[in-house]
């Protein structure tokens, strides 16, 4: 049964929270929370896990999650998994190892505390494609990436997400000895203003893009204007082009590193349900609109919980953007922050 949510909240809330909850009477009982964003290109996936009260919301204390694929059970798992952010733990949830291919029935259930169960069942959408990527710089570290795609679907309503993150290997020396290998990565925010299609036909308008507000920070978008073809995008992404990864786990001195800088490009083929949750989330993040003022409304698809469970079907390009070697690097304060001689 299809469930939709209608929150009223400030904008601190929005400011601290992607999953707002429902508001709930005070004689609603607890519910079990369950988020999931799941990829059928990875094989790992985790899943958020909570319980909401009339007053907070809590950690699950004990639970089994179970994953079939086509009726077989594929995983289960006891285990919480933390999520840390911000130096500190926000939540819990659980990860499972498990495959899916285009036109697989996956169903997740979740047992927690002797007293909840809450469940989700969906099709993988069809895949996709990247058929080229280039980049032309913009100005400093600002860089337009054009990334060519082709519908899935000629003649029915698709919907997408495109993600970026920047990639950097860092390898770490001594003069020349060599002492560790470093890894780090964020995602990059999409300037769509001047992009038709991310900009969703609003191309510079920030009033109008999604109804409440002009940033597209999940990348999501539908096939309106190339329904059946081949379309290139243009979003703008700043670039980790100038900096390096401090070895916080290396005790000996240093004075060099290496590094090696990428950009991942990942294309997503979403669900209709899953594009509208997103584009939900992205207007209660958007705070160029007073949001304590509208009712936003969040999709649901969790029975017997609370929450949101989407599996998208993706593909993904990394290529190199440059290399650099940073010399004479020095440390001061007992070693907690490095700086190098330019």
């Amino acid at each position: 049964m299809k469930k939709i949510f209608v929150f009223v909240m400030s904008a601190t809330l929005l400011a601290a929270c992607d999953n707002p909850l429902e508001y709930k009477p005070e004689n609603r009982a607890d519910e079990l929370i369950v988020n999931a964003l799941l990829d059928a290109s990875e094989s790992s996936h985790f899943v958020h896990l909570a319980v909401s009260s009339t007053e907070y919301v809590r950690e699950v204390r004990d639970a089994e999650l179970r994953c079939y694929v086509n009726g077989e059970l594929k995983a289960k798992t006891s285990e919480f998994e933390n999520i840390e952010m911000y130096g500190g733990t926000v939540g819990a949830g659980m990860r499972f190892d498990a495959s899916f291919k285009a036109g697989d029935l996956v169903r997740l259930e979740v047992d927690a505390e002797g007293k909840f169960f809450a469940s989700n069942e969906q099709v993988v959408p069809e895949p996709v494609k990247i058929n080229k990527i280039d980049t032309v710089r913009v100005k400093n570290d600002v860089y337009r990436v054009n990334v060519n795609i082709t519908d899935v679907n000629g003649g029915e309503e698709d919907f997408y997400r495109l993600q970026m993150e920047n990639l950097l290997e860092e390898d770490v020396y001594n003069d020349d000895k060599y002492l560790c290998h470093v890894s780090g990565q964020n995602e990059c925010s999409l300037d769509t203003d001047n992009d038709p299609v991310l900009s969703e036909g609003h191309i510079g308008n920030d009033d109008t893009l999604f109804e409440l507000g002009g940033n597209n920070y999940y990348g999501i978008f539908g096939d309106a204007l190339f329904n059946g073809e081949s379309v290139t995008l243009h979003p703008e992404v700043s670039l980790w082009l100038n900096s390096w990864l401090y070895p916080y786990d290396l005790e000996e001195e240093f004075n060099r590193v290496t590094v090696t800088y990428s950009l991942r490009v990942k294309f997503m083929h979403l669900s209709k349900r899953n594009y509208y949750y997103l584009k939900a989330l992205n207007s209660l993040r958007d705070g160029s609109t007073d949001l304590a003022l509208e009712d936003v409304q969040i999709p649901d698809n969790v029975e017997g919980g609370i929450g949101f469970v989407g599996i998208s079907n993706s593909a993904s390009r990394v290529f190199r953007l440059k290399n650099a070697v940073y010399n004479d690097l020095h440390l001061y304060d007992d070693g907690a922050y490095p700086y190098y001689d330019e």
